[in-house]
């Protein structure tokens, strides 16, 4: 199965990589043959079987728009079987490997995820503190929005 995954994510970074792909697939530009030329190299590399017939079954079905779609929604399913749990955070200043770790232990035993998947941008507005995300749900424990909250009480 990781094979698999990291084989679908190879095939999405093409469709990131070149957003024409889908629009020339789809399209009346191309002729079947060409089109189907592009499908085989496009698996060619892909060792899993099942990796293969997905993508062929896609075109086949006439669905190669939503390649990218299918592929995340996959991977979300996938990261949920395996316990794994992506999140960003925000922080004013760059965090360090220390802080990074255990923030990542902290999160994953109050989500109950084996793995937490953790990248981290700086953004110096919000003064302090961080802000973290995961699965369309936000922890703001930064600086600014605790000030604008005093102002709010103080109003």
């Amino acid at each position: 199965m990781e094979t698999g995954n990291a084989e679908l994510m190879a095939i999405k970074a093409v469709f990131h990589n070149d957003p024409s792909l889908s629009m020339a697939l789809a399209g009346p530009v191309l002729d079947l043959k060409q089109k189907d030329s592009i499908i085989n190299s496009l698996i060619d590399g892909a060792t899993s079987e099942y990796v293969k017939n997905f993508v062929k079954m896609v075109y086949d079905y006439g669905r190669i728009n939503d390649m990218v779609a299918i592929i995340d929604e996959f991977g979300k399913l996938y990261d949920k079987k395996q316990g794994i749990v992506r999140a960003s955070v925000v922080t004013a200043v760059p965090m360090n490997d220390e802080e990074k770790d255990k923030l990542t232990q902290t999160f994953a035993q109050r989500v109950g995820a084996k793995t937490v998947d953790l990248s981290a941008k700086v953004d110096s507005s919000i003064i302090g503190g961080a802000i973290l995300s995961s699965d369309n749900v936000v922890y703001d424990g930064s600086v600014r929005t605790k000030i604008k909250e005093v102002r709010k009480l103080l109003s």
